[in-house]
């Protein structure tokens, strides 16, 4: 069969056009060529001694830096990076002791990718990648990366990532050839005004295009403990318990609740809805750390793992921190924590090198020694990759578009979301040619 006046062209409706918009819009602030990253830092004691650089591994070059001293703890800043340079996130500790529990998360914006995922995939380069311990840097910008002395540091661990556009496209050109009976410049039956054709969807590309499914969901709504969670002092003593509990895995209450609807020590996270988890020094105090643990579960079968939360923390002084841990099948891993009072935002983290067959997660407050409130959890989802997203089409609405084309040009669209729900087309002509006689009757 011969495809003939088959053409390509990208067709996009309302409803995408103003998706595009606002994804310009969103990248307006950085030139062609680059995408804009987000870094958020958490904060630990003793902030003075920490800076860190932003380098440019392909060209050596510093673009963005705070020096020891101007580190701003609890902050977001936006960064344009260029697209497929390497870049390193590189700490530095003046003093040599670490970065004493600050944290830093590295995300891609709405409409871009960090290591070939979606924005919705954080990288942790910090708790921390061993910190330059005692190195101090000049924020030297547009420079080489600084250390002591102005000697460029060696750094062991620092985090790499390559930040880019979405990367998820439907590929119309690859379309293998038209087949089927009467297909494009052919006579057609008499009587008949078209032909039935079959046409193969386009093939999605790209690590964007991925969907997500969840394996675990929680949203606190049955306002009791999830089956096969547990409650832990941290210390894996089941003779001391967290407020009181009287073993690992008890039931809610004294302090640990499935139902609260305000958190204690401050306004409440608006993202939070109905019933969530609080875990609460104030109801009995000093009494050290407490944590929720989601059951264990076996995810080596997966390509990648995202969790996504949202959070509040409130402390009482100096005193109470909120934590989440996950086990990387040998010991827990810290990938957020704060000890100031933050209503925090969505997190969206990265958690693909913590793949274990015994991966568990674990929400925790402590009270740091003292008199503290509480932090509080909810709308938990762990996600897995489910593979690659639904093509459809316009011509019959359907993940087929084979059907019977009339005589003419009809154009088919297919279209079908990238993994941070933005609309993705492609359009292909499909032309039937009635080169037959007509037949007069009568």
């Amino acid at each position: 069969m011969k495809k003939t006046n088959f053409t390509h062209w990208l067709m996009y409706g309302w409803a995408a056009v103003v998706a595009l918009f606002a994804v310009q819009t969103a990248q307006a602030q950085c030139p062609v060529g680059q995408s804009e990253i987000t870094i958020t830092f958490g904060s630990g004691t003793w902030n003075s001694e920490i800076g860190w650089e932003l380098v440019n591994v392909s060209t050596g070059l510093v673009e963005a830096c705070e020096a020891t001293g101007s580190f701003s703890a609890n902050s977001t800043i936006t960064v344009c990076v260029i697209n497929g340079d390497e870049y390193e996130f590189v700490a530095y500790d003046s003093f040599g002791d670490g970065w004493n529990g600050a944290t830093v998360q590295v995300d891609a914006t709405e409409d871009g990718s960090v290591n070939g995922e979606p924005w919705m995939a954080a990288i942790i380069p910090s708790t921390v990648p061993d910190p330059c311990g005692g190195c101090t840097t000049s924020c030297n910008l547009g420079g080489a990366p600084a250390g002591g002395g102005g000697a460029v540091p060696t750094v062991t661990g620092a985090t790499s990532f390559v930040a880019g556009p979405p990367q998820c496209d439907l590929l119309c050109d690859a379309i293998p050839e038209l087949t089927g009976p009467g297909v494009i410049e052919v006579n057609n039956d008499p009587g008949e005004c078209g032909a039935t054709i079959t046409i193969t969807n386009p093939d999605v590309d790209g690590a964007g295009c991925t969907s997500f499914a969840p394996i675990l969901e929680e949203y606190f709504d049955a306002g009791t403990m999830p089956a096969g969670w547990a409650i832990d002092d941290g210390t894996g003593n089941p003779n001391i318990g967290y407020s009181g509990q009287s073993s690992d895995g008890a039931t809610e209450g004294n302090g640990i609740y499935f139902d609260s609807q305000d958190i204690d020590g401050g306004a409440d996270n608006p993202n939070f809805s109905g019933n969530r988890l609080e875990i609460n020094d104030d109801d009995f105090n000093n009494l050290g750390i407490g944590y929720v643990v989601t059951p264990a579960m076996d995810v080596t079968g997966y390509s990648s793992l995202l969790l996504s939360f949202d959070w509040q923390n409130e402390a009482f002084g100096t005193s109470g921190a909120a934590y989440v841990d996950v086990w990387d099948g040998t010991s827990w891993v810290n990938v957020l924590f704060s000890d100031v009072d933050d209503q925090g935002s969505v997190v969206n983290l990265d958690l693909t090198p913590y793949i274990n067959s015994q991966f568990a997660i674990r929400f925790g407050y402590d009270d740091e020694g003292g008199w503290a409130w509480a932090s509080g959890f909810d709308n938990i989802v762990l996600s897995v990759p489910s593979g690659a997203p639904v093509v459809t089409n316009d011509y019959n609405g359907t993940d087929n578009a084979s059907d019977f084309y009339p005589v003419g040009t009809t154009t088919v669209t297919f279209q079908t979301t990238d993994a941070n729900g933005v609309p993705i087309e492609c359009s292909i002509d499909v032309i039937v040619n009635d080169a037959e006689a007509p037949t007069i009757t009568g």
